[in-house]
């Protein structure tokens, strides 16, 4: 079923999901259905994910109008774990976030570079990795304006990018609504 032609009276955290969000999952969705999965959503623990396999939007609400496919507890838990694990140190990406930019280089096919830094024992922490700014701009526009994005390590070498709404810290349970992103090359 067509994403959009579906009610727009979803409900996140008071709010409904605008139009622009509606529209970026239905295209997550249809890239989905492109490697021959399923256009549907994946329940997973209390969450539901709508990914592509590079890119997940975990929501702790449905989508009114979106399907559901098989249960995949694995990919949740394995999101999840990742972001909670104190280990992968996840920071607020220290790369300026040109939305405008990276719009421009969506056709291109080229990847755009996203880092972020912290210190640890005086000393200096840096990740960064390759993106495709596609897939980066569907997790901030689906999570909403103003997102934050935040890098840290994924596995094997490679790190990720967590999306949050503007409003949300560390200090908190994961929000409602969160975005993440796998890098399209290990970083040097």
């Amino acid at each position: 079923m067509n994403l959009l032609s579906s009610t727009l009276k979803l409900k996140l955290e008071g709010t409904k999901m605008t139009k622009k969000q509606l529209t970026t999952l239905e295209r997550i969705l249809t890239r989905n259905e492109q490697r021959g999965k399923p256009h549907a959503a994946y329940p997973s623990g209390d969450y539901s994910i709508y990914t592509d396999g590079s890119v997940a939007i975990v929501s702790k609400t449905a989508v009114d109008g979106i399907t559901f496919t098989d249960r995949n507890d694995a990919l949740g838990k394995m999101i999840i774990d990742n972001i909670s694990n104190i280990n992968n140190d996840y920071v607020l990406v220290s790369t300026p976030l040109d939305l405008s930019g990276w719009r421009k280089l969506v056709k291109t096919g080229k990847t755009i570079t996203i880092e972020g830094a912290y210190m640890r024992s005086g000393k200096t922490v840096q990740h960064s990795g390759f993106y495709n700014p596609r897939l980066v701009l569907d997790a901030l526009d689906s999570v909403g304006t103003g997102s934050k994005l935040h890098i840290g390590k994924w596995m094997n070498g490679f790190t990720a990018l967590f999306v949050t709404p503007k409003d949300w810290g560390w200090d908190e349970p994961l929000p409602e609504l969160f975005g993440f992103v796998l890098p399209t090359r290990k970083s040097n």
